[in-house]
């Protein structure tokens, strides 16, 4: 299955940040997943862009299903997602536009909503025509954090749940409370003002959230406001964290937070020192670790990326069954006058194939393919569109070239996903734009991600001979840095074992072997040594090689004569 997710940077900037582990989860399935986001702060025009790029790469290739995450990105697939692709949306925005949602959701396939609440609200306004069920967001590990000293009340809000902590500091001090948020200079010089009325000024610390200091190790506790409680990131990510959180009873929210266990709802009737008084509760060291590792532990088993992935799967098949259910469209017959048509455009098929005669494809097969999306295409044409073939069938032929090369002219298979970054970026290198971070902002994605599929462009499109040479300077290839199988390893057990019963061979025989064998002396050499005859020599080798073999291949008992000479006490003691 395909999928593409769909998102607008400019809506509530929470839930991109779970897309990555939500991808990862529909991977983890053996489904394909493409990703696309507008650029953030881009306008109309960047939107746009992207609309635009969006129905190109649907031309190319049809998806399964689309997932569309915002308003703008479920406006975007319902105008120009190819016809009888169900679409699926999630709507995250806050404030919310009740109006233009309920519009949107009634052209879905289904509603994947972010809370419990929601999804109850949105089954009572579209009835049984909608599939509605809840989506939870994915969570990726949180890699563990320098120590540092948790101290801190974090709010990730500068709305009115931070002028109501601010009343409520006198009553938890000496705790500091960081602020991460973005705010107008008013806003901002307004709450410094209110803070230091209150006398607590040098408690307040503010930090812009496009900063790349991380300020969550330093954070004891969450407060969290209505203003997030759609999707309820923020009390995720704090869980994760082994944070717990005071937040606001709504939506998301009711779903993540259990009051005494894992937080503490807020009551919007508390008093500024009745907030403080549960401020000071929770920041108490053994109930903020007891909530902590209990957030945690409910957040891992109810957001894991590859449980979340296997329930959009099962919502994605239930809104794909009808479907699936129908009989398919017979296809128009190949008639005398389509039949011409392939005829007359075979050249066509030819010159687009002819673009792609790269590495070791066969040429021939490459233009087979293109006649196939010919023919293709001849059957699927309708002329009273009054479109011309052409336009028709150019598009139909390259979407097939490409679901070739994306089948098989990778050397390694990497997901489709991957494949159709590593050829975004490197159509964007092509254009002179090569720093990492502007690629990631025109593509939409994280420069992580720009650096992944820049490592599979040269890694896995192509393979290397095994005459490759190492380095420029060197005149190593690729075949000397390879291993080989080592022809010795069988012996390894049988060494260990001859290793313990060599000192249990009597002087005589063990200077036979030493000589034989080491020393590489012939037998009258050693009886010469030894003073005795070589035909003596050549018994008490093989009776010594015949002991050792059947001592090692069947675990013959030793002769009784044999002992460890290092055990003889000396000069007869």
């Amino acid at each position: 299955m395909l999928v593409h997710v769909l998102f607008h940077r400019s809506s509530d900037a929470a839930v991109p940040v779970s897309i990555t582990a939500l991808a990862e989860g529909l991977r983890s399935h053996d489904a394909d997943v493409l990703t696309s986001a507008t650029p953030f702060g881009g306008g109309p025009a960047a939107v746009g862009r992207w609309i635009a790029r969006l129905a190109a790469s649907w031309r190319a290739e049809r998806p399964d299903i689309v997932h569309s995450i915002g308003l703008t990105a479920t406006r975007a697939a319902i105008h120009y997602a190819p016809p009888g692709v169900p679409i699926v949306c999630t709507l995250d925005e806050r404030p919310t536009n009740a109006r233009a949602e309920r519009q949107a959701a009634q052209h879905t396939a289904g509603v994947l909503a972010l809370s419990s609440q929601e999804r109850d609200r949105w089954r009572s306004r579209l009835g049984a025509q909608v599939p509605v069920d809840t989506m939870p967001l994915a969570l990726r590990p949180v890699p563990a954090a320098p120590q540092a000293p948790q101290r801190a009340v974090m709010c990730l809000s500068d709305a009115a749940i931070l002028d109501r902590i601010l009343e409520s500091m006198p009553a938890w001090t000496p705790h500091p409370l960081i602020v991460v948020a973005r705010s107008g200079t008013q806003r901002y010089r307004q709450i410094i003002a209110r803070a230091h009325q209150l006398g607590v000024g040098d408690r307040l610390l503010w930090r812009d959230p496009r900063g790349t200091v991380d300020v969550w190790p330093e954070a004891a506790m969450l407060v969290a406001g209505v203003e997030s409680s759609r999707h309820g990131a923020p009390v995720l990510a704090a869980a994760a964290r082994h944070l717990p959180s005071l937040a606001s009873p709504d939506e998301a929210h009711l779903d993540v937070v259990v009051p005494g266990s894992t937080g503490m709802f807020i009551d919007p009737r508390w008093s500024p020192s009745a907030l403080g008084n549960a401020i000071d509760t929770t920041l108490d060291p053994a109930t903020r670790v007891s909530w902590g590792n209990a957030a945690h532990e409910r957040s891992r088993s109810g957001h894991d990326p590859a449980l979340v992935g296997e329930r959009l799967l099962a919502f994605y098949d239930r809104v794909r069954l009808p479907r699936r259910s129908r009989p398919p469209a017979a296809q128009p017959r190949l008639t005398p006058d389509r039949s011409r048509l392939v005829a007359e455009h075979l050249p066509m098929g030819r010159n687009l194939a002819s673009r792609y005669t790269i590495g070791n494809h066969n040429a021939d097969d490459l233009v087979q393919v293109a006649h196939m999306g010919l023919v293709l295409a001849a059957r699927r044409f309708d002329p009273t569109r009054g479109t011309e073939f052409t336009a028709y069938a150019k598009p139909t032929i390259m979407g097939e070239l490409r679901r070739y090369f994306r089948d098989n002219a990778w050397a390694v298979r990497v997901p489709r996903g991957l494949q159709q970054l590593a050829l975004d970026v490197h159509r964007i290198e092509g254009t002179g734009l090569t720093d990492d971070a502007a690629i990631a902002r025109e593509l939409g994605v994280l420069a992580e991600e720009v650096v992944q599929a820049r490592r599979a462009h040269e890694e896995a499109l192509t393979s290397k001979s095994l005459d490759f040479p190492l380095s420029d300077n060197s005149s190593e290839v690729l075949a000397d840095a390879l291993g080989e199988c080592d022809r010795d390893i069988e012996l390894v057990e049988q060494r260990e074992s001859l290793r313990t019963v060599l000192p249990r061979i009597p002087q005589r025989e063990r200077q036979i072997l030493l000589m034989r064998y080491f020393g590489e002396l012939s037998q009258a050499e050693i009886a010469e040594r030894l003073g005795v005859s070589q035909v003596h020599v050549s018994r008490l080798l093989t009776r010594t090689l015949t002991i050792l073999r059947e001592h090692l291949a069947a675990d013959a008992p030793l002769p009784r004569t044999w002992i460890d000479e290092r055990k003889v006490p000396s000069n007869g003691q």
